[in-house]
């Protein structure tokens, strides 16, 4: 993941990962008429970690490389700041992906302040392959 901090002394790591229902991983061609799971993983180090406060979120972001609709899918609630190892996974309902097509998938993270402010701390990680759905 590529990560802008605005904290002296932090670096972070990310990796993703995309599951089809069965356990098979990782997976490119994905039947869009089934769930699927989108896995993510990153940490920080430093010492300023423990201090950083607020919140981190995540959206996955499936971006079209031709004219299908993109979609934008959050990972749900708030994931409390100021850990050092952290991993979600998210589950794609069947039919979230629209149309067959190719898209590209990265997964932003964001963070918001103690007072619900948006920081300038954001990260984001782009899946190295492209995902072919089809129905």
């Amino acid at each position: 993941m590529s990560f802008q901090l605005t904290m002296n002394g932090i670096s972070g790591y990310a990796s993703l990962e995309v599951v089809e229902n069965d356990g098979i991983s990782p997976s490119t061609v994905l039947d869009r008429t089934t769930d699927f799971i989108v896995e993510t993983e990153w940490n920080f180090r430093g010492p300023n970690v423990a201090n950083m406060g607020g919140e981190w979120h995540l959206t996955a972001y499936f971006e079209s490389m031709g004219p299908q609709p993109e979609v934008a899918v959050p990972f749900g609630a708030a994931i409390p700041a100021g850990q050092s190892n952290y991993n979600r996974s998210i589950t794609i309902p069947a039919n979230t992906i629209r149309e067959d097509g190719v898209y590209k998938l990265v997964v932003a993270l964001t963070h918001t302040d103690a007072n619900g402010n948006l920081s300038k701390n954001a990260g984001y990680q782009e899946l190295p392959e492209l995902l072919q759905f089809y129905s």
